[in-house]
């Protein structure tokens, strides 16, 4: 890749905010040609998992808003008929902005959310995923005692999930490759434990590059980062440079 590149990481349900009932499609179209035409993005980056609910269709993880049956705003309500309505027509908000931004000749990644903490929040209740409903002794567990709401990578059935929606992306989307955000929530471990568990992430960010390689050539995967290395405790990126897991480092602040 360039040694500059303007990438647009997109969070996808601002997208969803603006779709015009009974043209979503076209809405999310516009959307995104917004930044390809008028910012000259060169990468799209979209967030479609986070990480554990995701905008497009999915056998491995749960589709957001799917069979909600009270919508706590009327936001989550047009949002979720959004989906709906592109589930329908038989495709997906994935399929449409990565078709959209092909057909400007440009770059799409998919970005995965590698923490979600919205759950925390009654009015976000229900965007607790299975996952963590199912497997309580799997949430984050400070010195104190204390729970998070984020869950703890230390536990092998966090990254195997993890794992196969990535995978599930790659085989069924056309994307050029995968944006692990480490901005969203910048919680993997206890924080403790985070640096003596460092070998954990580095072995789940091979994977991950293991999984692209295989699915096509030059699949990318870029990461996105706080701002210093004093905010990166338990993420060995010296590593995923050094072993050339990684095709771009994005630092920034929280979006």
């Amino acid at each position: 890749m360039k040694d500059r590149l303007i990438i647009c990481n997109d969070d996808g349900i601002q997208m969803l905010h603006h779709a015009v009932p009974g043209s979503v499609e076209q809405s999310v179209r516009d959307w995104v040609d917004f930044f390809l035409q008028e910012c000259n993005v060169e990468v799209f980056s979209y967030c479609t998992a986070f990480p554990d609910k995701t905008h497009h269709e999915t056998t491995v993880g749960e589709r957001y808003f799917e069979n909600m049956e009270v919508s706590p705003s009327q936001s989550q309500l047009h949002n979720g008929q959004a989906l709906d309505e592109l589930a329908l027509a038989g495709t997906d908000a994935l399929h449409v902005v990565a078709d959209q931004v092909h057909q400007r000749s440009k770059r799409v990644l998919a970005s995965v959310r590698m923490s979600d903490v919205h759950h925390a929040s009654a009015l976000y209740g229900f965007m607790a995923p299975d996952i963590f409903r199912n497997n309580p002794d799997w949430r984050i567990r400070q010195q104190d005692g204390s729970q998070d709401v984020a869950l703890d990578y230390s536990h092998e059935g966090v990254r195997a999930h993890r794992l196969a929606i990535i995978e599930e992306i790659v085989s069924t989307h056309a994307v050029d490759g995968i944006e692990l955000d480490f901005m969203r929530s910048c919680r993997y471990f206890p924080e403790h434990l985070a640096t003596s568990r460092m070998n954990i992430m580095n072995d789940f960010v091979e994977q991950v590059h293991s999984v692209l390689a295989a699915a096509r050539d030059r699949c990318l995967l870029g990461v996105r980062l706080p701002p210093s290395l004093a905010e990166c405790p338990g993420l060995g990126l010296d590593t995923w440079i050094r072993q050339g897991w990684v095709d771009y480092v994005a630092p920034s602040d929280f979006m």
